[in-house]
């Protein structure tokens, strides 16, 4: 596993850091990792709800939309 070193931590922001650590019982590194990996998943999923922002920003409004499933029983029966 590769390692990351910090530099210039704030004080503040180390003691925030390990105090998580300790409600977990975990290491200081291992607290990192984990909000790391949270901080991640968040803006991956931030991209996603965007999208589909974004997508439903190109259905027009007040326009009465189709059922889904009877296009799909429509498509079958062809």
């Amino acid at each position: 596993m590769t390692s990351i070193t910090l530099r210039e931590v704030d004080p503040l922001l180390l003691g925030k850091l390990t105090l998580l650590a300790k409600k977990q019982n975990v290491s200081i590194e291992r607290e990192i990792v984990i909000l790391l990996k949270q901080a991640l998943s968040s803006s991956h999923e931030n991209a996603i709800l965007e999208r589909i922002d974004a997508i439903a920003a190109m259905t027009p409004k007040g326009v009465r939309q189709t059922d889904s499933t009877k296009l799909v029983r429509e498509d079958r029966d062809l």
